[in-house]
């Protein structure tokens, strides 16, 4: 939901949504509370997806580079 401040201390949705009412202070802190929880969610959960990438490309590189070095040694016998 995208919000826009009104000049003051609220804070607005646009126009085309329902819920269009100005947020007071206290709705604005705990909107904003909430969104950065959502986004530090966002950010752990690709923390987590990055890790496992990382992991299977270091153990295809290791799978790699093992049979570079038989393959190596088969061309030198």
């Amino acid at each position: 939901m995208d919000r826009y401040f009104d000049g003051e201390e609220n804070m607005k949705t646009p126009e085309k949504e329902l819920d269009s009412k100005p947020l007071k202070a206290e709705e604005l802190k705990k909107w904003y509370k909430e969104e950065l929880e959502r986004r530090d969610k966002e950010i752990e959960e690709l923390k987590e997806k990055n890790t496992i990438l990382m992991k299977a490309s270091l153990n295809s590189s290791k799978k790699i580079a093992d049979l570079t070095e038989k393959l190596e040694k088969a061309i030198k016998k």
